[in-house]
């Protein structure tokens, strides 16, 4: 049993890299070698998502014969685990956000339990659906470190919810362990997407140079500290952190409790029953955000439907019973007995020697390591044995009644017994004819194939076709926008100008006693000019009247002057200061006498 270590408890000494060995500190059962060749089928190789013609920067290779998934192989490519494109959906490149986390925990990707990237990716996309910043502190307050150790040799670091938040994707990942390969930049975009520029002292001067984001081969640094060394208390997050911990822990309170459901089998079929309390009532437990259901979803649409939707789900919750676990620990104890027998104990993939003179060939052992079904399914699904990849399946690993049914059996009537019997054999018959007919070439499932992919051809053409359109028509949509604010613009302004020619023709109406004189002023300065024009030949006629009126006085009165007279004669009698100017009663006295 490995020894588990949770926080910074140790309960073995640690085995370290020497000289001679510097991977001696990595578990046996991580050096297993890759069963990925090139003529081993199927494989899935899709390690990052190009449209047309797009030039290739990710390829996958198949490692060789000495490389293992710890081996460090280049400066530009990294073994990683075909399970993590083909189950979970990365793609390269990676994001900043998952290279931040190798980077912090100093551990390549592969270093990783395929659990653990599953909760990275899950909670990327939780957070691009909440606007949440996803950072590296804010990961590590909702989730803690869990090592698991053998011997002191280390293994795959896996994570715990400290904060449920996060359904796991699966109980137990198996079978991912042999089967990696190579994943490898090609192009130099992809290179340098590796890489970042440092600045570091070297002789007392500063030298810029490249270092990878995070490691690309196992490293021993990360164990060199407790687990808690890489954790964030609550306490120390920022106020950006608070806040998106925060929307997080409401987005999931939000969601619907959901009933809890077991499985039992009744005549040999798999029922579904809810599981009710002491007093008979429904049990109903909370839910979680299900990484499941989130990482299966093949867009961006698809998933923000599926989360918009998820708090009211109300989904079932299977849950096991206690006899059931029991059962199934027994049943996970023989397999883990079966396998290790019939791998012979040995998981290097290395040739071994069982004795001085009997040497078991590479081929043979590869023969015998290759696993046995592993069965990954959280619904407790009935699986059929591998009998197509893995011949004399059967032969190997024999059936075996459980005594459960062996009693049922046993305790049945003949009668019961013969009406089971010919029920099965009756259903076997229907399932020999449907065999034979759908094996014909006129209903054969290749012929289904076929139209099945020309139907997804063509449904792959009207996408792309409707593709286009919406391309198209978000860019008319766009056009349209921009029109319409325009056209908005221009009616304010031309409201603005009528208002404007209104007020100016309201003010330039002709008054009731207007004359076509001031009509005919079509302008402020027209008009001014026009009322100069008048105040000068007012001005003309007022002087022309008073010169008419001092010329008839002097006519009728010649002892009367004008003020200018006056200042003429001033100037004439200077030498008689004492005369005296005549009174106006005695000029009209004079006047009147003459």
């Amino acid at each position: 049993m490995a020894d588990e270590e949770v926080g910074t408890s140790r309960t073995r000494e640690m085995v370290r890299p020497t000289e001679e060995d510097p991977y001696v500190w990595v578990a046996e059962k991580a050096k297993m070698r890759s069963l990925i060749t090139n003529e081993y089928e199927p494989k899935f190789t899709i390690v990052e998502d190009r449209i047309g013609d797009q030039p290739e920067n990710w390829a996958a290779y198949t490692l060789k014969k000495n490389q293992r998934v710890y081996s460090k192989i280049g400066d530009d490519r990294f073994a990683m685990y075909e399970f993590v494109f083909e189950k979970l959906g990365f793609r390269m490149t990676f994001s900043e956000f998952a290279m931040g986390i190798f980077d912090h925990l100093r551990l390549a990707p592969s270093q990783l339990n395929p659990n653990f990237l599953v909760f990275i990716r899950a909670y990327e996309l939780v957070c691009e659906h909440l606007e949440v910043v996803p950072s590296v502190s804010l990961f590590f307050t909702i989730f803690q470190l869990q090592r698991k150790a053998k011997d002191g040799r280390q293994c795959w670091v896996s994570l715990k919810s400290k904060i449920k938040l996060f359904d796991m994707f699966v109980d137990s990942v198996r079978g991912f362990k042999p089967k990696y390969y190579l994943v490898r930049a090609v192009s130099e975009e992809a290179k340098e997407s590796l890489f970042r520029t440092v600045v570091v002292e070297v002789d007392g001067e500063q030298v810029s140079r490249h270092e990878p984001k995070f490691p690309l081969a196992w490293t021993f640094d990360h164990f060199l500290r407790g687990t808690d060394f890489y954790l964030t208390r609550a306490k120390d997050l920022s106020e950006q952190d608070r806040a998106g911990l925060k929307k997080l822990v409401d987005y999931v309170g939000s969601f619907k409790a959901g009933p809890c459901v077991y499985r039992e089998s009744v005549d040999g079929r798999r029922v579904t029953r809810p599981l009710l309390d002491k007093e008979g009532k429904q049990v109903f437990e909370a839910r979680y955000i299900n990484t499941r259901e989130l990482l299966s979803a093949k867009n961006a649409a698809v998933r923000k439907i599926l989360l918009d939707q998820m708090a009211n789900q109300g989904s079932e919750i299977l849950r096991m019973l206690t006899d059931q676990k029991k059962r199934k620990k027994m049943s996970k104890k023989g397999v883990g007995s079966a396998r290790s027998s019939a791998a012979g104990g040995n998981s290097s993939g290395s040739p071994r020697v069982d004795s001085p003179t009997v040497a078991v060939s590479s081929a043979h052992q590869q023969k015998r390591l290759r696993p046995s079904p592993d069965f990954v399914d959280l619904e407790l699904k009935t699986m059929v044995p591998q009998c197509w990849e893995m011949r004399g399946f059967l032969e190997k690993y024999t059936l075996e009644v459980v005594e459960k049914e062996k009693r049922m059996i046993r305790e049945m009537t003949p009668a019961r017994r013969e009406e089971f019997l010919v029920s099965d054999i009756a259903g076997l018959m229907r399932l020999v004819s449907t065999a034979l007919v759908l094996n014909e070439d006129s209903a054969g499932p290749g012929t289904e194939v076929t139209k099945l992919q020309a139907h997804v051809n063509q449904l792959k053409t009207r996408n792309l076709v409707l593709d286009n359109k919406v391309a198209d028509l978000e860019g008319k949509r766009d056009v349209w926008i921009q029109t319409q604010k325009e056209l908005r613009e221009t009616d304010e302004r031309l409201r603005k100008a009528v208002e404007e020619n209104d007020r100016l023709k309201a003010a330039m109406a002709p008054g009731e006693k207007e004359d076509d004189f001031t009509r005919g002023a079509s302008t402020r300065v027209e008009l001014v000019k026009k009322v100069e024009l008048v105040l000068g030949q007012l001005t003309e006629a007022a002087k022309m009247g008073f010169d008419n009126a001092v010329a008839q006085l002097e006519v009728l009165n010649p002892r009367l002057r004008t003020t200018a007279d006056e200042e003429d004669a001033d100037g004439m009698e200077q030498g008689n200061p004492d005369a005296e100017e005549p009174k106006i009663d005695e000029v009209e006295g004079q006047g009147e006498s003459g």
